[in-house]
Protein backbone atom coordinates (compact mmCIF):
# COMPACT_ATOMS: atom_id res chain seq x y z
CA UNK A 1 0.00 0.00 0.00
CA UNK A 2 1.23 3.49 -0.78
CA UNK A 3 2.13 5.75 2.13
CA UNK A 4 -0.34 8.59 1.35
CA UNK A 5 -3.51 6.42 1.26
CA UNK A 6 -2.32 4.56 4.35
CA UNK A 7 -1.75 7.79 6.29
CA UNK A 8 -5.08 9.19 5.08
CA UNK A 9 -6.90 6.06 6.28
CA UNK A 10 -5.08 6.19 9.61
CA UNK A 11 -5.89 9.87 10.11
CA UNK A 12 -9.50 9.20 9.17
CA UNK A 13 -9.70 6.40 11.75
CA UNK A 14 -8.24 8.67 14.44
CA UNK A 15 -10.70 11.48 13.66
CA UNK A 16 -13.58 9.02 13.47
CA UNK A 17 -12.85 7.47 16.86
CA UNK A 18 -12.35 10.95 18.30
CA UNK A 19 -15.67 12.36 17.20
CA UNK A 20 -17.47 9.20 18.35
CA UNK A 21 -15.86 9.46 21.78
CA UNK A 22 -16.80 13.15 21.94
CA UNK A 23 -20.39 12.38 20.92
CA UNK A 24 -20.71 9.66 23.54
CA UNK A 25 -19.31 11.86 26.29
CA UNK A 26 -21.92 14.61 25.76
CA UNK A 27 -25.21 14.66 27.66
CA UNK A 28 -27.02 14.72 24.30
CA UNK A 29 -25.12 12.49 21.83
CA UNK A 30 -27.60 13.40 19.09
CA UNK A 31 -26.65 17.09 19.21
CA UNK A 32 -22.95 16.20 19.13
CA UNK A 33 -23.40 13.92 16.10
CA UNK A 34 -25.50 16.58 14.36
CA UNK A 35 -22.83 19.21 14.98
CA UNK A 36 -20.12 16.89 13.62
CA UNK A 37 -22.06 16.09 10.45
CA UNK A 38 -22.86 19.78 9.97
CA UNK A 39 -19.18 20.74 10.32
CA UNK A 40 -18.19 18.01 7.86
CA UNK A 41 -20.58 19.63 5.38
CA UNK A 42 -19.12 23.08 6.03
CA UNK A 43 -15.57 21.75 5.59
CA UNK A 44 -16.54 20.11 2.28
CA UNK A 45 -17.90 23.36 0.73
CA UNK A 46 -14.49 24.63 -0.51
CA UNK A 47 -13.74 21.24 -2.06
CA UNK A 48 -17.10 21.23 -3.82
CA UNK A 49 -16.46 24.73 -5.13
CA UNK A 50 -12.99 23.71 -6.32
CA UNK A 51 -13.90 20.34 -7.90
CA UNK A 52 -17.53 20.99 -8.77
CA UNK A 53 -20.60 18.89 -8.19
CA UNK A 54 -20.50 15.18 -9.03
CA UNK A 55 -22.08 14.04 -12.30
CA UNK A 56 -25.85 13.56 -12.33
CA UNK A 57 -25.41 9.78 -12.59
CA UNK A 58 -23.88 9.82 -9.10
CA UNK A 59 -26.85 11.49 -7.39
CA UNK A 60 -28.95 8.33 -6.85
CA UNK A 61 -25.91 6.74 -5.20
CA UNK A 62 -25.33 9.87 -3.12
CA UNK A 63 -28.94 9.82 -1.93
CA UNK A 64 -28.65 6.12 -1.08
CA UNK A 65 -25.45 6.88 0.84
CA UNK A 66 -27.18 9.69 2.73
CA UNK A 67 -30.03 7.32 3.64
CA UNK A 68 -27.66 4.62 4.91
CA UNK A 69 -25.45 7.11 6.75
CA UNK A 70 -28.41 8.82 8.43
CA UNK A 71 -29.82 5.46 9.51
CA UNK A 72 -26.45 4.34 10.85
CA UNK A 73 -25.98 7.58 12.79
CA UNK A 74 -29.45 7.34 14.34
CA UNK A 75 -28.76 3.76 15.44
CA UNK A 76 -25.36 4.83 16.76
CA UNK A 77 -26.87 7.64 18.87
CA UNK A 78 -29.53 5.28 20.24
CA UNK A 79 -26.88 2.72 21.16
CA UNK A 80 -24.72 5.41 22.81
CA UNK A 81 -27.70 6.21 25.04
CA UNK A 82 -28.04 2.58 26.07
CA UNK A 83 -24.51 1.34 26.74
CA UNK A 84 -20.96 2.46 27.47
CA UNK A 85 -18.76 3.75 24.68
CA UNK A 86 -16.23 0.94 25.27
CA UNK A 87 -18.90 -1.56 24.24
CA UNK A 88 -20.97 0.41 21.72
CA UNK A 89 -18.15 1.69 19.50
CA UNK A 90 -16.45 -1.66 18.77
CA UNK A 91 -19.82 -3.36 18.26
CA UNK A 92 -20.84 -0.80 15.65
CA UNK A 93 -17.43 -0.68 13.97
CA UNK A 94 -17.19 -4.45 13.84
CA UNK A 95 -20.66 -5.17 12.48
CA UNK A 96 -20.88 -2.45 9.83
CA UNK A 97 -18.10 -3.89 7.59
CA UNK A 98 -19.82 -7.28 7.76
CA UNK A 99 -23.15 -5.74 6.75
CA UNK A 100 -21.57 -3.77 3.90
CA UNK A 101 -19.74 -6.89 2.69
CA UNK A 102 -23.00 -8.85 2.74
CA UNK A 103 -24.76 -6.11 0.74
CA UNK A 104 -21.80 -5.98 -1.66
CA UNK A 105 -21.99 -9.74 -2.15
CA UNK A 106 -25.76 -9.61 -2.75
CA UNK A 107 -26.02 -6.54 -4.98
CA UNK A 108 -22.57 -6.22 -6.57
CA UNK A 109 -21.19 -9.75 -6.95
CA UNK A 110 -18.63 -8.58 -9.54
CA UNK A 111 -17.13 -6.22 -6.96
CA UNK A 112 -16.34 -9.07 -4.56
CA UNK A 113 -12.63 -9.90 -4.51
CA UNK A 114 -12.56 -13.51 -3.45
CA UNK A 115 -12.43 -15.75 -0.43
CA UNK A 116 -9.19 -14.32 0.97
CA UNK A 117 -10.65 -10.79 1.05
CA UNK A 118 -13.83 -12.10 2.70
CA UNK A 119 -11.78 -13.95 5.30
CA UNK A 120 -9.78 -10.79 6.03
CA UNK A 121 -12.95 -8.74 6.51
CA UNK A 122 -14.42 -11.39 8.82
CA UNK A 123 -11.24 -11.67 10.91
CA UNK A 124 -10.84 -7.91 11.31
CA UNK A 125 -14.53 -7.43 12.14
CA UNK A 126 -14.56 -10.26 14.68
CA UNK A 127 -11.40 -8.83 16.24
CA UNK A 128 -13.03 -5.42 16.63
CA UNK A 129 -16.22 -6.99 18.04
CA UNK A 130 -14.12 -8.88 20.58
CA UNK A 131 -12.89 -5.51 21.85
CA UNK A 132 -16.48 -4.83 22.91
CA UNK A 133 -16.39 -7.87 25.18
CA UNK A 134 -13.21 -6.53 26.73
CA UNK A 135 -14.97 -3.20 27.30
CA UNK A 136 -17.97 -5.02 28.73
CA UNK A 137 -15.80 -6.63 31.39
CA UNK A 138 -14.66 -3.19 32.51
CA UNK A 139 -18.06 -1.51 32.54
CA UNK A 140 -21.59 -2.72 33.09
CA UNK A 141 -23.85 -2.30 30.10
CA UNK A 142 -26.80 -0.96 32.06
CA UNK A 143 -29.43 -1.28 29.32
CA UNK A 144 -31.72 1.61 30.20
CA UNK A 145 -33.26 3.08 27.08
CA UNK A 146 -35.08 6.35 27.69
CA UNK A 147 -37.95 5.32 25.44
CA UNK A 148 -39.75 2.08 24.95
CA UNK A 149 -38.47 2.01 21.36
CA UNK A 150 -35.15 3.81 21.89
CA UNK A 151 -33.78 2.83 18.49
CA UNK A 152 -36.60 4.67 16.80
CA UNK A 153 -36.63 7.73 19.05
CA UNK A 154 -33.00 8.85 18.76
CA UNK A 155 -33.03 12.60 18.92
Amino acid sequence: MDLIPFLAALLSAIFHAGWNAAARSRPDPSAAVTATVFMAGVISIPFTLWYGLPPLEAFPWLLLGILFNTTTLRILVAIYRMMPFAVAYPMMRGTIPLAVTALDFIFLPMGFHGALALLGIIFVSVGVILLAFSGRRQESIGWKPRHRNALFHAR
